[in-house]
């Protein structure tokens, strides 16, 4: 689905720093550096907010009766390795790092894509157009920033 969108870069299976874990897929596109990973949870997506009304918790993503929280703490993590590469660049704080899950089988009833705790939560369809929109850099951007990447995270 990511060749649906023009001039996006995509990098798959790259080595976290000073770590034996991967990123699964980064994309780089004109609207930034996305950090997708996917799961095959079946069920109703939905969030739970643990605690009293007063004193609410960390949100808490659900897929049916799993609790997918791990996966929005992973991903986000990864978003976090991705960011760490591009900060040491001079212009890697103005280039946006959006980490997201894609729930590839779950059902989402009349919900529509959500974000949790910074993470962007979505189905497969929704990703193509997000990774278009809004344009933050040009072509040789686009190409200068995975070029970075690629250095930084090679593949194992």
């Amino acid at each position: 689905m990511l060749d649906e969108v023009e001039g996006v870069v995509v990098l798959s299976d790259r080595r976290m720093p000073r770590s034996r874990a991967t990123v699964p897929l980064i994309a780089v596109s004109p609207g930034g550096v996305f950090v997708i990973d996917a799961r095959h949870q079946r069920g109703l997506v939905h969030t739970k907010h643990p605690g009293s009304l007063g004193r609410l918790g960390r949100p808490e993503l659900h897929v049916g009766r799993h609790d997918c929280t791990d996966a929005l703490v992973q991903v986000q993590l990864q978003g976090d390795a991705v960011h760490a590469a591009l900060a040491a660049t001079p212009w890697g704080d103005e280039v946006p790092v959006q980490p997201m899950l894609c729930l590839t089988r779950a059902e989402w009833g009349c919900a529509c894509a959500l974000v949790v705790d910074g993470v962007w939560v979505g189905w497969p369809r929704l990703v193509p157009p997000r990774l278009a929109a809004p344009v933050v850099m040009d072509s040789p951007g686009v190409a200068e920033v995975s070029r970075m990447i690629a250095d930084r995270m090679p593949a194992p």
